[in-house]
């Protein structure tokens, strides 16, 4: 996710039965209403598109670092989601840069999420953290799967998995109920954390040229917010509730090369210049994530391709450049 590290309680009435039709014949209209009617509460500092993809679900709120602070926020019957994905390669820099800023904003808030379920376990049955597919380090095959171990690299990518290891220890020890959710390059409006998809349509715009590190055959699961937002919700609403755990792979599920996404921003902008430079060694040999288990577990099915989700944040990206520079000669 763009922006800070969430933190999100959402709640469920106690008179909601289990969540009907996941994993067998629910459709995306039928999650948008569950969400509406049973799904409410309160998203903690969750960065522009994830508060915008739950918008008419969720009251945006901060919790901070301080867990004092978080307590004095009115939680009512929540089942929580917490700490979502940012930028993962432009992180995964930035932590290398500053570690310390980098455990704050992902392990201190953590911290304070679990702390919270510890001390109130009545209020909580569900804590969703969203982790990232760079705790796969390189890809050993072309597809990986929930059941890959882990080998990350690097600050950011440790950091992650140091999350995940911590929602399950809360699991096995306090029988907390945990969702693991790892998405892969994500993209969409209101993105702002300067990774590969919002720098190539910038520079485009300001007539840089869009860097392909060893020729853009670089792969990555690029992944759009809606798709995402939808298997978030899934998997709240088909959650058994404490004491259980789960982890799935949220992305497209199918891994395109730099130079592609490259020739989209080149269709928005024909102008766009195109040039090749050395592959940074830091980042991990990616690929495509499966998906198989939230298809059949959620039903999930991703909507959102390159030619069409990352097209849709382009054109968005444009316009809102020109509303920009309209207001900025305005006055």
């Amino acid at each position: 996710m763009c922006g800070a590290e969430p933190v999100a309680q959402v709640q469920r009435s106690a008179t909601d039965g289990p969540a009907n039709g996941v994993g067998g014949s629910w459709h995306r209209g039928q999650v948008a209403d569950l969400a509406g009617g049973q799904l409410a509460g309160v998203v903690a500092a969750a960065g522009a598109q994830l508060a915008h993809g739950l918008l008419h679900r969720v009251v945006v709120a901060d919790a901070g670092r301080d867990l004092d602070h978080l307590r004095q926020r009115p939680v009512r019957d929540p089942f929580a989601i917490g700490q979502a994905a940012t930028g993962e390669d432009r992180r995964a820099l930035d932590a290398r840069k500053v570690p310390g800023l980098c455990f704050d904003l992902q392990l201190i808030t953590l911290r304070n999420v679990l702390e919270y379920t510890r001390l109130f376990p009545k209020g909580v049955d569900q804590v969703m953290f969203v982790s990232s597919s760079t705790v796969y380090g390189d890809f050993e095959t072309p597809t990986v799967d929930e059941s890959v171990r882990p080998k990350p690299y690097g600050i950011y990518a440790n950091a992650k998995y140091m999350g995940e290891r911590l929602v399950r220890t809360y699991n096995d020890q306090y029988g907390l109920g945990v969702t693991i959710v790892r998405p892969s390059a994500l993209y969409g409006e209101r993105c702002i954390s300067r990774r590969v998809s919002q720098a190539f349509i910038e520079n485009a715009l300001m007539g840089k040229p869009l860097l392909l590190e060893g020729g853009g055959d670089g792969r990555l699961d690029f992944t759009y917010i809606e798709d995402l937002v939808d298997g978030m919700i899934r998997a709240m609403a088909a959650h058994p509730g404490p004491g259980t755990s789960n982890t799935f792979n949220l992305t497209f599920g199918n891994a395109r090369t730099i130079l592609e996404l490259a020739n989209v921003v080149k269709s928005v902008v024909p102008d766009a210049i195109l040039e090749d430079r050395p592959r940074d060694q830091i980042k991990p040999v990616r690929g495509t994530l499966s998906t198989k288990r939230a298809e059949e577990v959620l039903n999930f099915k991703a909507q959102w391709p390159l030619e069409t989700g990352y097209k849709r944040y382009c054109e968005w990206y444009v316009d809102q450049w020109d509303r920009t520079k309209r207001y900025m000669h305005a006055n």
